[in-house]
Formats: structure tokens, C-alpha cells, sequence
């Protein structure tokens, strides 16, 4: 089962990583049913190489989604990834 798990989260992050619209990674979450926008945040840090994120202790999950979102579609996280495989 664990393998399983594994394999769905690496096609989630791979469909993941051709989104570059809201509505793209909205339609991707619905068609793997995952509704719990704390998920959500998890498979787009995931996606991102896990960022170091920091919000306010009182922050709202909408809020930490919506801007998750926001850098995720920034696309910034893309090149910190083409740079990290290039050695600088």
C-alpha cells in the first residue's frame, strides 16, 4: 500500500509541475479527489522542493493556500531548481 501512496504522490507532483494556471491545478487536485487544502499546500511544496514557507501562527488555511499558489505560479521555484541540478 505504501508503494501505492508513493506512486500516485509522484504523478500528482509530475501533473503538478506542467500547471501554470489556477484553474490547471485546481482541475489536477479534483481528478486525484483532493479537496483538504492542507493537502493541497502539502503536493504544491512537494511540487516546489519544499520551500521554506514561515506564516503567522493565526494564519487561516485559505490564506497559507492562496499564497502557496501565488508562488507556486510565480514559477520562481522552477529556476532555484534548474540552478540546484546545474550545481550553483
Amino acid at each position: 500500500m505504501p508503494g501505492e501512496i508513493k506512486k500516485q504522490s509522484d504523478a500528482i507532483v509530475d501533473e503538478l509541475k506542467e500547471c501554470v494556471s489556477k484553474d490547471a491545478l485546481e482541475d489536477t487536485f479534483v481528478k486525484y479527489a483532493i479537496s483538504d487544502l492542507g493537502v493541497r499546500i502539502e503536493r504544491l511544496n512537494e511540487t516546489m522542493g519544499n520551500p521554506e514557507t514561515f506564516f503567522s501562527s493565526d494564519s487561516l488555511v485559505e490564506t497559507r493556500y492562496e499564497v502557496t499558489v501565488r508562488m507556486f505560479l510565480s514559477g520562481k521555484w522552477k529556476l532555484a531548481a534548474f540552478y540546484e541540478k546545474a550545481g550553483f
